[in-house]
């Protein structure tokens, strides 16, 4: 029997969306949000006590556009992938803020919490899974590591697990510095880091038993082209 379509573009969109939900989940649950997002949610929770707009989605956009400024004078050089990858992070953010609105409406319970935060992470990987199959630009998280590690030679896997143990420290460093203990990381951070890799490996072999992903636009050619132009 042959698999259904389903659409690149569309697996991008559906992921983007998937994944802004899953973080609004485990940010509601409260037991510790990955390592990646933590430092973003550690500066709102700081921040949006003197400036109320400055939302998780913010945050993240704040945070991405300097791991974006610090990939270019590593690199000295820069992408218009780079801006494409901004915008991503723009679009996430607004779909971030926009789930975030909606968990706020939750009510406090512990068993909820757990719950959610289980629900959530397991939404995230199967949106990371999904994203993967795509050909939009990443975030600036993702693209830093798979630029860095082209340019020195260094297994993508390898500059992923550097990038994660620095978000990591400076999360804690943030934590402990803005607020003289530990907010938005916790044993569920612990779980992201070693759980994570499995389940999206887990819902990537499960999508490619389900579907067979193909293009609908002729648009893969104009982004591969925009990662080349300097």
């Amino acid at each position: 029997m042959k698999k259904p379509v389903f659409y690149t573009e569309l697996a991008f969109i559906v992921g983007l969306a998937l994944l802004a939900f899953g973080t609004s989940l485990t940010a509601y649950g409260d037991i510790g949000l990955s390592m990646v997002v933590a430092p973003a949610f550690i500066l709102h929770l700081f921040v949006s006590q003197f400036l109320p707009w400055f939302s998780f989605g913010v945050a993240e956009y704040v945070l991405q556009a300097i791991v974006l400024i610090v990939l270019i004078l590593i690199l000295r050089k820069a992408k218009w992938s780079y801006l494409l990858s901004f915008g991503v992070t723009l679009l996430y953010g607004f779909a971030l803020d926009g789930s975030m609105t909606l968990t706020a409406m939750l009510p406090e319970n512990i068993y909820l919490q757990i719950g959610a935060y289980i629900i959530g992470a397991v939404i995230c990987c199967s949106a990371l899974a999904l994203l993967f199959r795509s050909y939009f630009p990443p975030e600036a998280y993702e693209l830093f590591s798979k630029e860095i590690a082209a340019k020195f030679h260094k297994p993508v896997y390898r500059i992923v697990n550097f990038y994660n143990l620095g978000s990591l420290l400076l999360a804690v460093v943030l934590s402990l510095t803005l607020f003289h203990g530990i907010e938005g990381i916790g044993i569920g951070t612990v779980v992201c880091a070693f759980a994570y890799g499995f389940i999206i490996k887990f819902f990537q072999t499960v999508y490619g038993k389900l579907f067979r992903f193909e293009d609908r636009f002729p648009w893969r050619k104009y982004f591969e082209e925009s990662e080349k132009t300097q």
